[in-house]
């Protein structure tokens, strides 16, 4: 009996240091496996994969583009696309209401998700082949900035949302 308690103890305390000794190899490791780029030419190539968001020129009367790409190959790797277009105030409104026409959303996960200046909404899930958490589109919009912003964001190992306005900020980079 005491021999398997001894055994049992030595076991468990081996697992206990093996568990520190990976936590801190995970600690120690370099993190910064993330690229970004804000090459506007680059988004085109990268949106052809995913054909609901639209191509700069599919943009109507647009005042300025801004895009950021970040792909980050750490442990879970991930990769997000944001485009912001700006427009003058009337072309903004009739984008704005072109796109909610155009776009179907989702109302199961998230009404209005509100970040800064925007407020989004999460594209529909089924509609447009994507899978929650894992795969998701979404659409905000600045009425202070005249702007429209369009987010999409790829994670395999992504298993639950716990905050949109985070996901937002800290996944997708907005």
């Amino acid at each position: 009996m005491k021999k398997t308690i001894k055994v049992l103890c030595c076991l468990l305390g081996f697992s206990l240091f093996l568990m520190l000794v990976i936590s801190l190899i995970y600690l120690i490791l370099p993190k910064n496996n993330t690229s970004t780029s804000d090459d506007i030419s680059v988004y085109n190539d990268l949106v052809s994969e995913v054909t609901f968001l639209p191509r700069t020129d599919e943009l109507n009367n647009f005042k300025e583009l801004e895009f950021k790409y970040t792909h980050d190959d750490s442990l879970f790797p991930s990769k997000s696309y944001i485009l912001k277009v700006e427009y003058n105030e009337n072309d903004y409104i009739s984008e704005k209401d072109f796109v909610q026409k155009e776009f179907y959303f989702d109302e199961k996960y998230s009404s209005e998700i509100y970040v800064g200046n925007y407020v989004f909404r999460v594209l529909d899930i089924e509609r447009y082949d994507l899978q929650y958490p894992k795969y998701l589109a979404l659409i905000g919009y600045s009425d202070n900035e005249q702007k429209i912003a369009y987010i999409y964001f790829e994670c395999q190992d992504l298993d639950l949302i716990d905050s949109w306005e985070k996901f937002i900020i800290n996944q997708c980079n907005f």
